[in-house]
C-alpha cells in the first residue's frame, strides 16, 4: 500500500444523500490551501489572458472539501502541486468555453483556437517567437513548459490528448449505443488521460510488463470516474443543452442509455447509478485477481493506489462541486 505523507483522510459523510456509499480512499492535500490560492491567480491570469472578465472562480476545479488537484492526487509532491491546480483549472475553463457556443461551427473555432496554442512537440514551441504570442498563447506556453520542467517531456502525451479532447467536444455528436458511446468516453474524453497525468505528476514509471499486468484493475477505475461524471453533470449538461437548442439529446449516458432502452429519466439515472457501482466492484474483482499473480513492483503498487485515489476523488468532486448544479450557470 502507498504510504500517505502529505494528504489526510476526509470524511465520506460528505456524500450522505447521493445515494452512494463507495469504498475506494479519499483523502485531500494537506496543501490544498497552496492549491486554492495558486488557482485564484491562474483564474486573474486566464481572464486577463482571454480576456473573459465574469469568469466565477466557484465554477472551477475545486469543491467544498477540496480543489480537484488536492483530491485527486492528494499525495502529489507539494512543490508539483501548484502546476497541477493551474493544469486543472485550465482544462475546467476551456471545457467551459467549449460548452458555450451554440453551434458546432463556432464550438470548432473555440476548438481551434484552443489546438493551435497547444503544439504537441517541445520543439515547436521555440519555433515561435515569443514576443509575438498574444497573452493566451503565452499562458498556454507556460504551462506546457512548466509542466515539462516539473513532471518531464512525458506529459506532452496528455497535452496532445487533451487537444484531441476538445476537438471531439466541438462536434455536435451523433447518438450511439451506450456500449459505444462509453468505450469512446472513456478512450476519447479524457479519463486514459487523466491518470496517465496523475502517474507523470506522481512521478511514477511503468515498463510495458507492468501496464499490461495492471490494465484490467485499471479499466474499470475509467469507467467508474466517467460514469460517475456523467451521472452527477447530467442536469447541468441537459440544462445547457436545452438553453443552446443543440440538435439531438444530451451526449450523456444517461441520456443514451434512456434513449436506447426506453427510460424515463430517473429510470436511466438508477440504471447509470448501478453500472458506477459495478464497476467499482469489478475493480476490486480484478484487484484481488491481480494480488494472487504477486509480486508487484513497487511503481506498480503506487501506481494503482494512486489511481484508486484518483477515483474516490474525482467522485467527491463530482458530488459536491458547484460546477454541477444548474442555478451557477443559468446566472451566467
Amino acid at each position: 500500500m502507498l504510504r500517505y505523507e502529505y494528504s489526510v483522510e476526509v470524511d465520506k459523510s460528505a456524500l450522505e444523500g447521493t445515494g452512494f456509499c463507495i469504498t475506494f480512499p479519499i483523502r485531500v492535500h494537506r496543501e490544498d490551501g497552496l492549491a486554492r490560492a495558486v488557482s485564484a491567480q491562474f483564474l486573474q491570469d486566464y481572464s486577463a489572458a482571454t480576456e473573459q472578465k465574469s469568469l466565477d472562480l466557484s465554477l472551477g476545479a475545486s469543491c467544498p472539501l477540496g480543489h480537484f488537484a488536492s483530491l485527486v492526487i492528494p499525495e502529489c509532491c507539494p512543490k508539483r502541486l501548484p502546476y497541477a491546480a493551474k493544469m486543472f483549472e485550465y482544462m475546467h475553463f476551456e471545457d467551459d468555453r467549449l460548452e458555450a457556443p451554440k453551434s458546432a461551427t463556432e464550438r470548432q473555432n473555440v476548438s481551434e483556437y484552443i489546438a493551435f496554442g497547444m503544439p504537441s512537440s517541445f520543439g515547436q514551441i521555440w519555433g515561435k517567437i515569443w514576443g509575438s504570442c498574444s497573452k493566451y498563447r503565452r499562458l498556454q506556453i507556460s504551462l506546457l513548459v512548466e509542466g515539462i520542467w516539473q513532471c518531464g517531456a512525458g506529459i506532452l502525451s496528455m497535452v496532445a490528448h487533451f487537444r484531441d479532447v476538445c476537438g471531439e467536444n466541438a462536434q455536435d455528436n451523433k447518438l450511439t449505443t451506450f456500449d459505444e458511446y462509453l468505450e469512446h468516453r472513456v478512450t476519447v474524453g479524457g479519463w486514459i488521460a487523466l491518470l496517465e497525468f496523475v502517474r507523470h505528476v506522481m512521478g511514477i514509471t511503468l515498463v510495458a510488463r507492468e501496464k499490461a499486468a495492471v490494465r484490467d484493475v485499471i479499466h474499470p477505475l475509467h469507467i467508474f470516474m466517467a460514469l460517475s461524471n456523467d451521472y452527477f453533470s447530467y442536469k447541468k449538461e441537459k440544462f445547457l443543452h436545452e438553453r443552446q437548442e443543440r440538435p439531438g439529446i444530451v451526449y450523456n449516458a444517461v441520456a443514451i442509455v434512456a434513449e436506447q432502452d426506453s427510460l424515463t429519466e430517473e429510470q436511466a439515472l438508477k440504471l447509470i447509478r448501478d453500472k458506477i457501482i459495478q464497476a467499482e466492484l469489478t475493480h476490486h474483482e480484478e484487484l484481488e485477481s491481480l494480488k494472487q499473480n504477486g509480486p508487484w513492483s513497487q511503481d506498480m503498487v503506487r501506481y494503482i493506489e494512486a489511481c484508486r485515489l484518483a477515483a474516490g476523488g474525482l467522485f467527491l468532486m463530482t458530488a459536491t462541486t458547484p460546477r454541477m448544479v444548474v442555478d451557477a450557470h443559468d446566472a451566467r
